[in-house]
């Protein structure tokens, strides 16, 4: 089974037929500012999806496949991937100081007590998991996509599990249909499941 979005309508219309848990994840994402780009990082990508094939036991190709597979398509431009990256350094000073933010509304402001404990219980779970990554910038997910003339297929993505706590999965989606949109593809077809009769 295979999922199409319908690309032949205006993006409200697009957006609307969205499930509300889809759209309030991409807005949630939002908070860890980011950097989303195009460039074809194989080896990003091929250290992604093995956290995904031994966290969801499948077998992913080797690199050899993903390197011939981008090359060939990027000779007619058929491919295109969507690599999301956070600056966990800059993260982690940024929710220090919106968690002191929260502690001084918190003495204002008895009554939202449980919301903003819950954010800042929230923020000190991210800074911990933050604070485990050494690098300046770390690619979290990459998404990898094809087309033809007028249409596109999202084929592989590679996430860890950093992008599920951030939401980068759902976001990594969220700007390939948006992308196909903008690029005046008839459809965004999400792949599915594969199934033997």
């Amino acid at each position: 089974y295979t999922f199409r979005i319908d690309l032949n309508r205006s993006w409200e219309e697009i957006e609307s037929k969205m499930s509300k848990s889809f759209l309030k994840s991409v807005k949630r994402s939002e908070i860890y500012d980011f950097e989303i780009d195009n460039n074809s990082f194989v080896n990003d990508f091929y250290r992604l999806i093995q956290c995904n094939s031994s966290k969801d036991d499948f077998d992913a190709h080797n690199l050899n496949y993903y390197k011939i597979f981008t090359e060939e398509l990027e000779k007619e431009s058929l491919v295109k991937y969507f690599n999301i990256s956070i600056k966990p350094k800059e993260l982690v000073i940024k929710f220090t100081r919106e968690i002191e933010n929260l502690k001084l509304e918190l003495e204002k402001n008895k009554k939202r007590a449980t919301d903003i404990n819950n954010q800042i219980s929230k923020l000190e779970k991210d800074i911990g998991v933050l604070n485990t990554l050494q690098d300046e910038k770390v690619v979290i997910c990459s998404l990898i996509c094809t087309y033809t003339k007028n249409r596109a297929w999202s084929m592989f993505i590679g996430s860890d599990e950093i992008a599920n706590l951030t939401f980068a999965v759902t976001r990594s989606y969220y700007e390939a249909i948006k992308d196909a949109y903008n690029q005046k593809y008839v459809f965004f077809n999400l792949f599915g499941t594969p199934c033997s009769i």
